[in-house]
């Protein structure tokens, strides 16, 4: 039976474990829209729904109940443990944890390929942080570390790192966005003033933080960043974040500068 496009809003938002106003950040829209869609009191906006579909993972058909999603098989029974384990901490410990664990899994990897004496301190000095850049690619997989971010990708012929010719160009826009004139460093700054939270920050916090005149920022905002930054009103005031759906470019960023 097909669902309509709200009960797989709502179906699809809990399969990923999010909140609402999870998937709202995400989207740069407020929770009582994500509410509203999921009561079908109103559907998103049609430009949106390629947005949604990427976040969950699944098709557009599938979004929009026209297609069945695949079923896939359950994880090995460790696995599942130690999510459920997860799931039973405080937030901030769970999160922790879960990076601790991507850490060690990279580390343990690289120590094997590399045939590393000493692994364990090896393993213990990456999930503390004391790592610079290590890379490895072998035939089923490539993973990258640099200081507290990880990149894994899975090295198979049109897979997740595959890209249509309208994604390089879009790429390649963005790149060229992020060089024009001080668009960078504002992003950066930005970043480091708001973190991957629900925080904002003004023009002239910006400023300070990237050591740049207020004017030059608000080019900036206003400019090759537009689409990356949303911005609220407080007051006579436009307090500014990055889109959710843009808050890991940063970190991606960070591992592509030793390249």
């Amino acid at each position: 039976m097909k669902q309509a496009l709200n009960e797989n809003i709502a179906a699809l938002r809990k399969e990923k474990g999010m909140t609402q106003e999870e998937l709202a950040v995400k989207l740069g829209v407020s929770g009582q829209a994500v509410s509203k869609w999921e009561s079908g009191v109103c559907c998103p906006d049609i430009g949106l729904l390629p947005e949604l579909a990427d976040i969950f993972g699944v098709s557009l058909d599938v979004l929009m109940g026209r297609e069945t999603p695949p079923t896939y098989p359950s994880p090995p029974e460790e696995f599942e443990a130690m999510f459920q384990g997860v799931g039973d901490l405080p937030r901030e410990e769970a999160y922790d944890t879960i990076l601790r664990t991507v850490f060690t899994v990279h580390a343990g990897l690289f120590a094997a390929e590399m045939k590393m004496p000493y692994r364990t301190e090896t393993v213990a000095r990456a999930v503390a942080g004391e790592w610079g850049l290590s890379s490895i690619s072998v035939p089923a997989i490539t993973t990258r570390m640099y200081r507290d971010a990880v990149f894994f990708a899975a090295n198979r012929p049109h897979g997740s790192t595959w890209m249509r010719p309208e994604e390089v160009e879009a790429l390649r826009q963005l790149l060229a966005d992020l060089a024009e004139g001080e668009n960078l460093a504002v992003l950066l700054a930005l970043h480091r003033l708001t973190g991957l939270a629900d925080e904002t920050a003004t023009v002239d916090a910006i400023a300070r933080e990237c050591g740049l005149p207020e004017e030059l920022v608000r080019r900036a905002l206003d400019g090759g960043l537009r689409p990356l930054v949303t911005a609220t009103r407080d007051g006579q005031t436009n307090r500014w974040n990055i889109r959710g759906k843009d808050r890991d470019l940063i970190p991606l960023l960070s591992l592509l500068q030793r390249f």
